[in-house]
């Protein structure tokens, strides 16, 4: 394991490994998150979002060139999720929903455009009939583990704690909704998590080197 500590670092430091691993059988995985970064805060398209683009793929331009040699190597490059902006989403907002904020044992987890429900057994169909009714024109809820078993979360197996980590009901926000931080942590200019095009749109480099 090696930490980086700046954009540049992580190139140099790849770089040292590379050498040290030469003609090695080895498996080298890195991640760099300022993409994503630039994207919540900025917007999918702001300028400074293109401009951190840019720079990596430059980046990866020339590293691919200085590696390149009897193929051997397999070098794959991909996001986990693509984005969309959110300017001109409609917010939902959970306080607005008195039975449903009843319902919750604590505020919902995962993704603005995908949240995860954790319910009072109690009170349950409550929040599920507050959003057949009230909310189904704007979001597509269904209950966890059926979502699982759809693969609306990968295909299985699945990790044995996903289950108790996604609650008890998945509710996906349909195209230009989002639900909004209950304790208003965050404004994200743009995010991901939902079924939108843009949002499922996962680029992947390849390339035997």
């Amino acid at each position: 394991m090696h930490g980086m500590k700046s954009f540049t670092d992580l190139w140099a430091l790849l770089e040292e490994v590379m050498e040290a691993t030469q003609r090695e059988r080895c498996f080298i995985a890195i991640y760099w998150g300022a993409l994503d970064a630039v994207s919540h805060d900025t917007g999918a398209r702001s300028r400074r979002t293109l401009a951190e683009a840019r720079a990596q793929l430059s980046r990866l331009r020339d590293f691919v060139a200085r590696w390149a040699g009897d193929g051997r190597t397999l070098f794959l490059a991909l996001a986990d999720h693509g984005h969309v902006d959110y300017e001109d989403a409609a917010k939902i907002r959970t306080a607005d929903y008195p039975v449903l904020t009843d319902a919750m044992r604590m505020p919902p987890a995962g993704e603005a455009g995908a949240a995860y429900f954790f319910l009072r057994a109690d009170l349950r169909a409550e929040a599920e009939q507050c959003f057949q009714e009230a909310l189904r024109d704007r979001v597509m809820a269904m209950p966890a583990r059926a979502a699982l078993a759809a693969g609306l979360l990968g295909g299985a197996p699945h990790h044995p704690e996903t289950a108790a980590r996604v609650g008890e009901l998945i509710a996906v926000c349909r195209a230009g909704v989002r639900f909004s931080d209950p304790l208003d942590r965050y404004d994200f200019r743009s995010g991901h998590g939902a079924l939108s095009a843009a949002e499922m749109l996962v680029p992947i480099i390849l390339r035997a080197l």
